[in-house]
């Protein structure tokens, strides 16, 4: 019972980050590492689309208008 409550609950965290994510001051390179990293740990399997739009809603405002989709 306890892996249990535990796993759900370490995963419920993890997504609770991953939908807070932001740039903020990390590169944009160490950002999409952490996005990817989180979502390999959470075992998300999502459209590439959704992912390519959580990506560039989360850029600072000035990488997100350089970027093209």
């Amino acid at each position: 019972m306890r892996k249990r409550l535990v796993l759900r609950y370490y995963n419920k965290e993890l997504l609770q980050i991953l939908q807070s994510l932001t740039q903020g001051s990390k590169s944009v390179e160490d950002y999409h590492k952490v996005i990817e990293i989180t979502m390999i740990i959470t075992n998300i399997v999502e459209d590439k689309k959704a992912t390519v739009t959580r990506f560039l809603n989360c850029l600072n405002r000035e990488m997100n208008n350089e970027v093209e989709l």
